[in-house]
């Protein structure tokens, strides 16, 4: 075992949710083998029947840093759905996961709203929001929707060659709110230009992005115009 400096109740439940959504991916036998610890206490665990003690959670910690399980776990995933991209959009496990790594990455970080920027980014959003205590704004993405209290920017979709829209409700802009922008797939660069253009002249400051998978030219135009803060799994 490592040593067992005290851990607050915030670090083991974090470190507890982080287990069930390996389960998601993971069987309990294989997160047995994995962490040489008994399915059966790991079930517990999982369900939050039982909190781990110091140095069970700081040996868990320690072996999940050590082999970089989540880190495999996220790239054996974005390899899986190489050839389904939105496929990934659906897998609880892996937004969970990733959404708790993005956590940590963030612990520091003022973010008050998040918002998807597509429909296939709304349940990333959500549990994005969900662990970081964010509030979540969705944009409607229908043509179909009439409200004079829609923010509406056209652009010409570098990606379709086709006249496109973002919408953004007005309940949802605050000057004083740091907001964080999530999609699963960012690589329509004028789309990109546009909503950075919209949130200027509502004057929202972006802290950062996350996304699954960028494109070079989004990533460049990203970090020198929007935030220094760009998360992501994989260019393509």
């Amino acid at each position: 075992m490592v040593n067992s400096r005290h851990l607050k109740r915030n670090e083991k439940i974090k470190l507890m949710k982080m287990l069930k959504a390996l389960n998601y991916l993971y069987s309990l036998r294989h997160l047995e083998t994995l962490l040489d610890i008994p399915y059966q206490n790991i079930w517990k665990y999982v369900n939050m029947i039982a909190i781990p003690s110091d140095e069970i959670a700081m040996d868990i910690i320690t072996k999940l840093n050590n082999m970089k399980i989540i880190d495999r776990t996220i790239s054996d995933i974005v390899d899986k759905y190489k050839d389904n991209i939105y496929g990934i959009a659906s897998d609880i496990g892996f937004l969970s996961i990733y959404s708790l790594k993005l956590e940590d990455m963030l612990e520091n970080i003022d973010i008050g709203l998040i918002i998807p920027l597509s429909e296939y980014a709304i349940p990333f959003a959500s549990i994005l929001a969900w662990e970081l205590g964010a509030k979540l704004c969705i944009p409607p993405f229908s043509r179909k929707i009439i409200d004079t209290k829609i923010k509406v920017a056209w652009y010409y979709s570098s990606r379709n060659n086709e006249l496109e829209f973002f919408l953004l409700p007005k309940m949802c802009i605050d000057e004083d709110v740091e907001i964080f922008l999530v999609d699963i797939l960012i690589d329509d660069l004028e789309k990109l230009k546009t909503i950075s253009l919209l949130l200027k002249s509502s004057n929202m400051k972006v802290q950062g992005i996350a996304t699954v998978y960028i494109s070079t030219d989004c990533l460049d135009f990203a970090i020198t115009s929007i935030t220094s803060l760009v998360f992501y799994v994989t260019t393509i």
